[in-house]
């Protein structure tokens, strides 16, 4: 069996390598470099792709929305302290009774096992509630404005809107649904309409979202303002690192 010796990371046997052209041979060391090269920039790009807040000197602002780590996934599905991984855990913590909106006492009335009727009192029974959303109906409020004549010159004057009420027919926490839907929530005109229309039984139109963002907008300017002076007044602003 003939002599084998490594080129480019590839047992080929001697007297092939050598019965090949040189200019053949060079070709295939300088292919071969070239690959190493890319592989350590890949390896470096990869290092720099899988670093985050726990691994590096990176701020966690930076982390985004990319998968946890492994670190992260085992302290995420560590236990809590006193609890062990096989012991059960309550989904949420419950509301005290009192604090319910409402209270169903359900009693068994025969026994699981033979039959038997069942009574008597559980001064411990165990507690499930349910978290239920209330009638999504909108809630229309009708300002009748009335116009009288004037007993002295004969003007007509018509009752203007009481002050909060928007001359646009929508209100404050309408607005603001709109406005965080469109605004945080990134979400186009149509999808707001579509929004309003399947929960709240309310049709927009696209005009009309434009408008009570900028309804808000106005509303919130002075409020706005006030927080960027205040900022500008501070001789210490605290801020991630980038």
């Amino acid at each position: 069996m003939s002599e084998e010796i490594e080129i480019a990371g590839v047992k080929v046997p001697r007297a092939d390598w050598e019965a090949t052209p040189a200019s053949i041979r060079a070709l295939v060391l300088v292919l071969s470099e070239r690959l190493k090269q890319q592989d350590e920039r890949l390896s470096q790009l990869e290092e720099r792709l899988n670093q985050t807040s726990q691994n590096s000197s990176k701020p966690p602002s930076s982390d985004g929305f990319s998968k946890p780590s492994d670190g992260q996934k085992k302290h995420k599905n560590r236990p809590p302290p006193g609890q062990s991984r096989s012991s059960p855990r309550q989904a949420r913590k419950l509301k005290p009774s009192d604090e319910c909106d409402q209270v169903h006492d359900v009693m068994p009335s025969t026994c699981a096992d033979c039959g038997a009727p069942l009574s008597g009192h559980d001064s411990h029974p165990h507690r499930h509630q349910e978290i239920e959303l209330p009638p999504m109906e909108p809630m229309v409020i009708e300002y009748r404005l009335h116009q009288l004549s004037c007993g002295v010159c004969g003007q007509i004057t018509r009752a203007a809107l009481p002050p909060g009420v928007s001359p646009l027919g929508y209100g404050e926490r309408l607005s603001a649904i709109v406005t965080l839907l469109s605004g945080p929530y990134r979400h186009s005109y149509r999808q707001v309409c579509a929004l309003m229309a399947d929960l709240f039984s309310v049709r927009l139109s696209r005009g009309s979202v434009g408008r009570l963002r900028n309804e808000m907008s106005d509303a919130l300017s002075k409020h706005v303002a006030a927080a960027k002076d205040y900022v500008h007044t501070q001789t210490v602003l605290n801020s991630d690192a980038n």
